[in-house]
């Protein structure tokens, strides 16, 4: 009873506050969230739905290691995890907890060394549909003690909704709906001259750096812009801090 007293009071105030942006989110997270479900880490995607599922166009870190979503990019750089899968799969919120001790077959999954070796155990997992907008949301959250494993899957089941409005308003707030380019297309001298301009070269720094004529560069600048769908070095200069090419793949961080 208390619980559910407290999640309504908490839903209230958040319901009665100004929209939140990325970082009054993952704040409000930390503070009023937590007290319903004590987690250590989080980590909120947010994507568009096809017809192969669900593509992640944005991501929302809160006190979450970096290292662990780097280490289960796949070749193309896109993240594969078994908890995304099986929410896609089930569309209902569940508590994860490994096995302890892990099998040898457990042993030899990376994702499950990383999800480890960062300390992510007891995790709950839950998101958002939303057919209408074609959106949806995930949202995981780690090292739950075990006195909230019970209880933790109906919380989210009841905070799915509101958790997806407010990653979707925190973008909308941010003006960052717009898609973020592909780096996959350009050329090996392509990305270095993308890079150097993303640095503040200009053509001739670059051309003489390169060993290339400055009418060449300009010419693979147009290619540049063509692929990605960038019109000018500013945009290209904040497109590679916004989504390098060393990152996840098509997906923006967005705290």
């Amino acid at each position: 009873m208390a619980t559910a007293i407290s999640t309504r009071i908490s839903l209230s105030s958040a319901r009665s506050s100004e929209i939140f942006g990325p970082t009054e989110l993952a704040d409000w997270l930390r503070s009023d969230f937590k007290r319903l479900l004590p987690f250590r880490c989080a980590v909120a995607l947010f994507g568009v739905m096809q017809s192969g599922g669900v593509t992640p166009t944005h991501l929302l870190p809160i006190d979450f290691p970096m290292g662990h979503l780097q280490g289960i990019r796949n070749k193309a750089g896109a993240l594969e995890s078994p908890l995304v899968s099986r929410w896609m799969l089930e569309r209902k919120p569940f508590v994860y907890v490994p096995r302890s001790p892990p099998s040898l077959e457990d042993q030899e999954r990376p994702w499950l060394r990383s999800f480890r070796d960062h300390g992510l155990v007891n995790a709950a997992v839950g998101g958002h549909f939303d057919a209408e907008s074609s959106h949806a949301s995930y949202f995981s959250f780690h090292g739950l003690p075990t006195l909230a494993l019970p209880n933790a899957a109906e919380l989210l089941m009841q905070w799915s909704l509101p958790l997806h409005e407010f990653m979707r308003d925190a973008i909308q707030l941010k003006n960052e709906w717009s898609p973020l380019p592909s780096w996959a297309a350009l050329t090996r001298q392509e990305m270095t001259i993308a890079q150097a301009v993303g640095r503040g070269e200009s053509n001739r720094d670059i051309a003489f750096r390169l060993n290339l004529r400055e009418p060449t560069v300009k010419t693979h600048l147009s290619r540049i812009f063509k692929k990605t769908g960038l019109r000018n070095r500013c945009q290209l200069t904040v497109a590679l801090k916004e989504s390098p090419p060393e990152g996840l793949a098509g997906i923006r961080i967005i705290v």
